[in-house]
């Protein structure tokens, strides 16, 4: 018996004006694909090769009226690189070599129209900003968004603190320090990590003079960093006068996210059917939170 640790990142859909809805496009998709499985959508992010495999319609509960959540299988195909599988006697087998060909990786993504929540796995396939990326081309939206969900409690008391003295942040080096999304404060953080060929970058940000920083411009600069929390982002933590004294919010402790643990018998694996299954079942254990936070307060 092996555990396996499965981890699902929460974010609020934003997006622009007059476009095309990210529930309306999911639907066309998920028609197509049951009448035509073999066609697929291909787009190129980052030069690679990302598609939906197949999306499906979960009802919420057996009521005549229930609402439905979508949960997609989305594969990730690598053309430049070889795909290798080996046994345990030494043996080894290479896949992919042809130009057309290359090793898929997926990821699974859940989305509920009714409180605009989207969740993902998080895997080493693609990571929030290939996610975000892929729905903007599917919506043919630029302006749409992926928001952390953090707990209202932590940003509300970042949001009220009368003086920041110190923001601490770490970052790691995504993709060779490429840009994550256009109009990111963070890209700032990614040109100097990349021109000094940086592995991690550790920022303190303090006042040059007095004894605070300007509020405004670093509460903005927080919340540029809070969608790549635990990814690239492992330390984010400002100090301020949140009580009579100086205290510190650790924002990374603050974002929600589940946690999901699979014992794999001997004999099984762990594919991408057991994601599904714990993705919906991580969501039904947050969906009343996320309705209290993004729907009642409509």
């Amino acid at each position: 018996m092996v555990k396996r640790d499965i981890r699902f990142d929460y974010y609020k859909l934003q997006q622009g004006v007059n476009s095309n809805s990210l529930l309306d496009c999911l639907v066309e998709i998920e028609s197509e694909l049951r009448q035509s499985p073999e066609v697929l959508r291909n787009k190129s992010i980052n030069g690679y090769f990302v598609r939906l495999r197949e999306i499906k319609k979960v009802l919420v509960d057996t009521t005549p009226n229930s609402h439905y959540f979508l949960i997609g299988h989305i594969e990730k195909i690598d053309t430049y690189s070889e795909a290798y599988v080996g046994k345990i006697d030494g043996a080894r087998a290479t896949y992919g070599e042809a130009d057309d060909e290359g090793p898929i990786k997926d990821t699974i993504i859940l989305y509920d129209p009714f409180n605009g929540i989207v969740s993902s796995h998080r895997t080493n396939a693609l990571s929030y900003a290939q996610v975000t990326s892929f729905f903007k081309q599917i919506t043919d939206d630029e302006d749409l968004d992926l928001e952390v969900i953090v707990d209202d409690a932590v940003i509300d008391k970042l949001e009220k603190i009368p003086g920041i003295r110190e923001i601490e942040y770490s970052i790691a080096a995504p993709q060779r320090w490429s840009k994550l999304a256009s109009g990111r404060s963070i890209n700032a953080d990614l040109d100097l990590g990349s021109k000094l060929e940086a592995g991690r970058m550790k920022v303190i940000i303090t006042p040059e003079k007095g004894s605070f920083i300007n509020r405004e411009m670093a509460v903005k600069k927080v919340k540029a960093l809070l969608p790549f929390i635990n990814e690239e982002v492992s330390v984010l933590k400002v100090k301020g006068n949140v009580s009579e004294n100086t205290d510190t919010l650790d924002l990374i402790n603050g974002k929600i996210e589940s946690l999901k643990v699979i014992n794999i018998p001997r004999g099984k694996k762990l594919t991408f059917v057991l994601v599904k299954q714990k993705i919906e079942e991580a969501y039904r254990e947050k969906k009343k939170l996320f309705d209290n936070m993004f729907v009642r307060s409509k």
